[in-house]
């Protein structure tokens, strides 16, 4: 039960988003009709919501299956000593208050502020007015091309691995003077920090640039069979959880963490890879056109015989950086949050088994700190689902009022 809650909470951003999918498309006219009948928010809720809501679901907890199994085989399988969270969670069992676990934080909070940033900067882009062809456009200059902007983007993310490596060298070999016992102790606390925190930056970079190359490529796919790309991702999503709960049912563990490291980082990269194929499917999904016949004929026609500007074609400079940071900050949580869960599956350390052991000891105050952070983070969570999700009537102009006042 308790894996189970820590799971739930984990994965509630996703059952929230396909339940908001699943009431976007009710027909609010319908809603406000059965209400005007004199039905009541029950009635309401179980004759024309709950139909709608059991779908979406359904198909959350089958990808909440997948991913958990993932989840649970992923790390296992080469070891968890190189991320991060793991490393954090491991130094506070042994050792106890770890001088590495402000920086495990900062960390988490940079991505979500990353993650943050680049989705308020890219929510413009994505929801803009389709072009239509024959129809007025402003033209705007400084427009990048796509190739340029990709190379940038690759540059960028090659560069940093060794500025950081550069930066991290430095720090360790010139380690900040220490003082007597009357001075305060001043010495790098973050130092043993740094291969993990490399590590995790090298699985967010790889995996933010495949997410990138497969979202072209599932564009290309979508032109002409629109169909074709959920059915790819839900098939690569049920594909890691297969394979590595037979790798891990057949006891691979202990070689794959010690020969296999090289494809353990690929395998890490891949997986966290296809969690972010669905933020991919709704980065191109918008541009892909029609895939009928008569429809791209007449966009031909209408441009003048030029085929229409493709999703990558149409981003600028500032649009793609931000892409690119929002999905390597997004990379970034799934690995660390993965990760940290399966160290939290022991039966001595869970976090649930921690969180009903602080109820006898007032004195543990972190693990309630920590399930109020979560609690709270999940209401609000539910709250903004809720908010976004609820449709007010729509309110009649002043000609409408007027028109009917005349009819009357």
């Amino acid at each position: 039960v308790s894996l189970g809650t820590v799971y739930a909470l984990h994965y509630f951003p996703l059952m929230v988003g396909a339940m908001s999918l699943a009431l976007r498309r009710l027909d609010s006219d319908l809603t406000h009709a059965l209400q005007s009948l004199g039905a009541a928010p029950f009635t309401v809720w179980r004759q024309l919501s709950l139909p709608a809501v059991w779908p979406g679901l359904g198909f959350a907890a089958t990808l909440m299956a997948l991913r958990i199994t993932d989840d649970a085989a992923t790390p296992a399988l080469f070891g968890m000593d190189s991320m991060l969270a793991p490393y954090i969670l491991r130094t506070a069992l042994l050792e106890g208050y770890s001088s590495a676990a402000p920086a495990a934080l900062m960390l988490t909070a940079l991505c979500m502020l990353i993650v943050a940033l680049g989705w308020n900067g890219i929510t413009a882009f994505l929801h803009a007015s389709p072009v239509i062809a024959g129809m007025p456009t402003v033209v705007h200059r400084g427009k990048t091309h796509a190739s340029a902007i990709v190379a940038g983007c690759l540059t960028l993310t090659l560069l940093a691995l060794p500025i950081a490596i550069i930066v991290v060298t430095l720090l360790i070999e010139h380690p900040a003077p220490t003082f007597d016992a009357t001075h305060l102790t001043a010495s790098p606390p973050f130092v043993a920090l740094y291969p993990p925190l490399l590590m995790t930056l090298a699985y967010a970079a790889m995996a933010g640039i495949g997410v990138m190359m497969l979202s072209s490529l599932l564009a290309a796919l979508m032109r002409g069979r629109p169909t074709a790309a959920p059915r790819l991702i839900l098939a690569t999503l049920a594909l890691p959880g297969i394979v590595l709960g037979l790798a891990a049912a057949t006891h691979l563990r202990d070689d794959l963490s010690t020969a296999w490291m090289a494809p353990g980082w690929g395998l890490l990269v891949g997986i966290v890879v296809l969690k972010l194929l669905p933020l991919g499917d709704h980065l191109v999904a918008r541009y892909v056109p029609v895939p009928a016949f008569d429809l791209r004929s007449a966009d031909a026609s209408l441009s003048g015989g030029r085929r229409p500007r493709r999703f990558w074609r149409t981003l600028n400079a500032r649009a793609g950086l931000l892409t690119t940071l929002f999905l390597i900050g997004a990379a970034g949580l799934i690995s660390e949050t993965s990760t940290a869960l399966i160290v939290l599956q022991d039966a001595d350390t869970h976090i649930a088994a921690r969180v009903f052991g602080a109820a006898r000891d007032a004195g543990d105050w972190q693990v309630g700190s920590l399930l109020l952070v979560v609690t709270t983070v999940g209401a609000a969570l539910l709250a903004i689902a809720a908010w976004r999700v609820r449709t007010p009537p729509p309110r009649r102009s002043a000609v409408d009022r007027l028109e009917m006042g005349e009819a009357q």
